[in-house]
């Protein structure tokens, strides 16, 4: 279930109940931008545990190169439990700057 301000999962098989905290005005077009595959590709990487739980590991590219003199590379973290994305890293480097952003989503259990 997703509102504007929780999102909740139930695990039947340990009937457990998970919230998380979202913000709806920017949590939704973000997932409809990660999910447009015209948009982006991914490999996948592996697992990695990050704060204690496990998350799948994706690098996400572009799929079309807008400007030749930008590097992007986009790391995608998405928990294993709930499939919820909880981390994006970036960076974009240019000839003149490096620009690198961390986005983690918080939860609670």
């Amino acid at each position: 279930m997703l509102n504007e301000s929780i999102a909740v999962t139930y695990n039947a098989e340990e009937n457990h109940v998970s919230e998380y905290e979202v913000w709806a005005k920017t949590l939704l077009p973000q997932i409809e931008l990660l999910a447009n595959e015209s948009l982006l590709s991914y490999e996948y990487r592996g697992t990695e545990t990050v704060d204690g739980r496990e998350k799948y590991v994706l690098n996400a590219a572009p799929t079309e190169q807008y400007r030749s003199d930008i590097e992007m590379s986009t790391t995608v973290y998405v928990d294993a439990e709930t499939y919820f994305q909880a981390r994006i890293d970036s960076e974009i480097r240019t000839e003149e700057y490096t620009h690198s952003s961390a986005v983690a989503s918080r939860t609670s259990r």
